[in-house]
């Protein structure tokens, strides 16, 4: 198992906040991402080219390519603090929160669900790997998609090996041709999304709405009370299914990325504007 380890940025300021190298998704890209977690703003904002320095200075130390932060966008001063040492905006995620899971309606669905075996697993671990637009490393420029799309499918490959009563992948579909798929996590009468998807060809189809309506079923079976997730604001198909469900959310996080001067993994600066992603 992972272990992250956060520690100050500075030690002579242990007030800017705390960093950590991101041991997962290092593992999974083959050089070091790391963490910020924030600390007081207005000491940062009073130290801002020093804050600076000591964020470059722990990158250099510890071969770090790239630094997320996540703050609530209701937080004009750390938005913009952020911005300000260098930080990019890349994407905006909604806590997903349903408190009412044994007595919503859930309507007749046209794709049930079964429990993933071991024979699905290259299946589901394929359809990760293609399926995702969305997230903080898929809207990050700079980053390989290639890299992006790996972490899905390395996620789902560690969902596999932690199946049990406490950690269970569902699949649509036959074993010959698997639509979707979805992991959660248990905790008493708690659950927990972690990741969910439907092959491209399906995407904005009935098929997503049957995923999510038949986990509801699963785990009403199960006796789950609460269900939470954690999604991209941008995905507006799981937003409207979500909100169809009674679902409620939590306050937006906005979340940056750093990138390190030195960062021979990453994509040129420019690169996107020599071939920019298409409008989706």
């Amino acid at each position: 198992m992972f272990q992250t380890n956060y520690l100050p940025i500075s030690t002579e300021h242990p007030e800017w906040g705390n960093v950590a190298v991101l041991p997962w998704d290092t593992d999974i890209f083959g050089f070091p991402v790391g963490d910020y977690k924030v600390g007081d703003a207005l000491a940062v904002a009073a130290n801002r080219d020093a804050f600076h320095a000591a964020l470059q200075k722990w990158a250099e130390t510890n071969r770090v390519e790239l630094v997320s932060a996540s703050v609530p966008v209701a937080d004009p001063l750390w938005c913009s603090l952020l911005q300000d040492n260098g930080f990019r905006f890349v994407d905006c995620t909604l806590e997903v929160i349903h408190k009412h899971v044994q007595t919503v309606h859930v309507p007749a669905t046209r794709n049930p669900l079964r429990v993933a075996t071991p024979q699905d697993q290259e299946q589901v671990e394929q359809l990760a790997e293609n399926a995702f637009r969305y997230g903080r490393y898929h809207a990050d420029t700079r980053f390989p998609r290639a890299l992006a799309d790996l972490r899905y499918r390395r996620w789902l490959r560690n969902a596999f090996a932690s199946m049990g009563p406490q950690s269970i992948v569902y699949v649509a579909g036959p074993p010959e041709h698997i639509r979707g798929f979805i992991h959660l996590n248990f905790n008493g009468t708690d659950s927990y999304m972690t990741i969910a998807a439907v092959e491209n060809s399906l995407q904005g189809s009935v098929v997503g709405f049957d995923l999510i309506a038949e986990t509801v079923n699963k785990i009403k079976a199960l006796g789950i009370r609460r269900n939470f997730s954690k999604i991209s604001a941008g995905n507006l198909g799981i937003v409207n299914i979500a909100l169809s469900f009674d679902c409620r959310f939590g306050p937006p996080q906005a979340v940056f990325h750093w990138h390190a001067p030195h960062a021979p993994h990453l994509l040129p600066r420019d690169a996107a504007y020599q071939s920019p992603a298409p409008v989706v």
